[in-house]
Formats: C-alpha cells, structure tokens, sequence
C-alpha cells in the first residue's frame, strides 16, 4: 500500500480534485466488468429483457455468469454508482 497526501486511486475509484470539489467515479472498473462478461460493445436499452418474454431456465443450466455479474454490478451501486440499484 502506499500512501500518498494527495491521492489519485482508492479501492478502484478514481479521485479527481478541481476548483469546484472533488469528484469520485469508477469508470475503470466498469470497463472492466464490460469487459469481462463480453458486453463492451453491447448497446443500452431501457428494459433489459422484453416484456412477456418467458424466462424460465433452469438453475445452473446458464452459460452466462450471472451471480458473478450482478455482484460485480452491486459493487459499483454501494460505492458511486447507487443510480443503477
């Protein structure tokens, strides 16, 4: 660990410090999830599935890691992100 007095990185946020405050994001980090579960050129919609669209699959029967994701995404709502929760 090193430490610094003005520090630039924290536990993946970025820390950016200007005139009018400072500023923390994690856009690293989401580029990295995006990255990793094959969605960086994925586009974005408003509802992720469409309406009355039967979802039933079997538990464990997925190719997707979908825990993985979901606890990648709850990461980022606890600490810049609390928009996407």
């Amino acid at each position: 660990m090193k430490v610094t007095n003005e520090p630039s990185m924290y536990l993946g946020m970025q820390i950016c410090k200007s005139e009018s405050g400072i500023f923390l994001n994690q856009s690293k980090y989401t580029e990295q999830i995006l990255h990793k579960y094959n969605m960086s050129e994925s586009k974005s919609v408003a509802t992720p599935l469409a309406e009355n669209t039967n979802a039933d699959n079997e538990p464990g029967h997925t190719n997707f890691p979908y825990r993985e994701t979901i606890g990648s995404l709850l990461y980022l709502t606890c600490k810049t992100r609390p928009d996407i929760a």
